[in-house]
């Protein structure tokens, strides 16, 4: 606050110039620190945006929405399946059969047994008639005896014929001398015994004498 001026003493005035007053010095007011105003917590009055759209009156075109693509399948593949291999079976071994040697009868047994007893129980004609898996394969020395000294033709037919399927047999060569199998009657060729020893001097030699025989057999 300003405090009070001092009154100016009063003088009697005197022929002598009275000095102008000075002014007496105004005391500078001092600052009254002014209260600062203090917020309050009232609310806040910033609208709040409601989330709900504001009905404007105006429609609204709703957006068209887009077709989402399906998914596309994706093909599964099947594995391949992987061949599985079948177990090797070891073959049966089956014991080699010891080949049967047709048995070997003597010429006299030949001439002895009867011609029922030398064929077969079933055949189709005297080519295949005699039995040569029972009394062995036939000889042609064998067949020449039968012929030209027991004169047992009819006998001879079928045993003849049994020489003519085992020339086939007789594969050397009649010129030097070279024969097949064994060289004997008991051999492969059925005419190496008398020198005979292809298959063309076999077939020749047994067909003559079973011409031969045939004449004797059934004579005109």
């Amino acid at each position: 606050y300003p405090s009070p001026s001092k009154s100016p003493t009063t003088s009697v005035p005197t022929s002598v110039p009275s000095p102008r007053p000075s002014p007496a010095p105004s005391p500078s007011p001092s600052a009254v620190p002014s209260p600062q105003p203090t917020l309050s917590q009232s609310p806040s009055l910033i609208p709040t945006v409601s989330s709900a759209p504001t009905n404007t009156g105006t429609p609204t075109t709703a957006p068209t929405p887009l077709p989402s693509p399906s998914p596309s399948p994706v093909p599964t593949t099947d594995p391949t399946p992987v061949p599985t291999a079948s177990p090797t079976v070891a073959p049966t071994l089956s014991p080699t059969s010891v080949p049967t040697t047709a048995p070997t009868y003597s010429c006299d047994t030949i001439l002895s047994t009867a011609k029922a007893d030398l064929l077969k129980s079933s055949y189709t004609s005297m080519h295949d008639a005699y039995d040569s898996d029972k009394f062995g394969h036939a000889k042609y020395s064998c067949a020449s005896t039968m012929i030209d000294d027991y004169e047992q033709y009819d006998k001879a037919e079928p045993y003849l014929w049994c020489v003519v399927n085992h020339c086939s047999r007789c594969d050397g060569d009649d010129d030097d001398g070279s024969e097949s199998g064994s060289g004997d009657d008991n051999g492969d060729c059925p005419t190496a015994s008398v020198g005979l020893y292809s298959n063309t001097t076999c077939v020749s030699a047994t067909y003559n004498y079973l011409v031969s025989n045939a004449r004797e057999h059934d004579p005109p």
